[in-house]
Formats: C-alpha cells, sequence, structure tokens
C-alpha cells in the first residue's frame, strides 16, 4: 500500500474590499437613456419627437457591411429629439437635435469629438450629456419634456 498524499491547501490570502469609484456608481449610457425614456413617455410633449439611433452593439461582418451600405455612421449620436413647437410658443421654432450621452466623468473620444464637431459645423443642434439632470434640463429647455413636473419618475 502507498501512502495517500494530502493536497495541502495554503490558506487564501486576506484581500481588502475592492474601493469603488464613485464614477463607476454613476449611470450607464443605457440606463440614462431608459430613464431618458420613461420620462418621455409620462411627460413628454405632444408633437415632441424621441428616437433612438440603434448604432451600437456588436455585429456580424454581413450585417455590418449590409448597414454600412444603408447609411449608418459610426459614431452618430445616440438620441434624435424634436420638441413640440406648440409648447415653446407662438414663432418659435422646434428645431430637431442630437444628443449624445455618456457616463459621468467619461468625456467623449477624440473620433466621436470629431464626428460631433462635424454634425455642429453641418447646422445640427449637438449636446453632450454625462449626468440624468443634465439631460432632462436641454430636453425641457427645447420642449421635448414638459417643465415643472416631477423630474424623477423612473
Amino acid at each position: 500500500m502507498s501512502p495517500v498524499a494530502k493536497k495541502i491547501v495554503a490558506p487564501k490570502k486576506w484581500r481588502p474590499k475592492r474601493v469603488i469609484n464613485p464614477i463607476d456608481r454613476a449611470m450607464k449610457e443605457d440606463q440614462m437613456q431608459r430613464a431618458l425614456f420613461t420620462q418621455w413617455r409620462i411627460r413628454g410633449t405632444p408633437k415632441s419627437t424621441f428616437v433612438h439611433v440603434a448604432n451600437e452593439g456588436s455585429r456580424g461582418i454581413g450585417e455590418t457591411w449590409n448597414l454600412k451600405k444603408m447609411g449608418l455612421m459610426p459614431g452618430f449620436p445616440d438620441l434624435l429629439l424634436r420638441g413640440d413647437p406648440d409648447y415653446l410658443g407662438e414663432g418659435v421654432v422646434a428645431e430637431p437635435f442630437l444628443m449624445e450621452l455618456k457616463r459621468a466623468g467619461v468625456a467623449p473620444t477624440p473620433e466621436r469629438r470629431e464626428i460631433l464637431e462635424g454634425l455642429f459645423e453641418r447646422g445640427w443642434l449637438v449636446y453632450v450629456a454625462d449626468t440624468l439632470d443634465d439631460a432632462v434640463s436641454i430636453l425641457e429647455e427645447h420642449g421635448v419634456l414638459k417643465c415643472g413636473l416631477e423630474r424623477y419618475v423612473r
């Protein structure tokens, strides 16, 4: 009989709990976008427009090729919006505008910034919002959301 060797397991080293950066606690872009859409469904102005540009995610080569042939523009902002001209008042034109959502403290990449600046030069109003408060304020200012109501309906 051969002696049976026992596997000796060293005790796990003690590791301190990971300190979570406050930026990591901030809303992710998709969470912010869902919250904004919920706000719009509840308190959006009657003739306003809220459109998500499905321009993210990984796709197969064939689907990517097909989307590019149909006009997919990498780096295009997340939302296409337009306020209600009747809500804004007589004589005020509700221009369509674009909004890019970012996590708090995260700036657009240089490539994305170049795309946003190019859209601005072509006459588009382009906003970058990194908090839900900023995004809601922009939507209220442009007549997409009614002002003066509860802002944190989620």
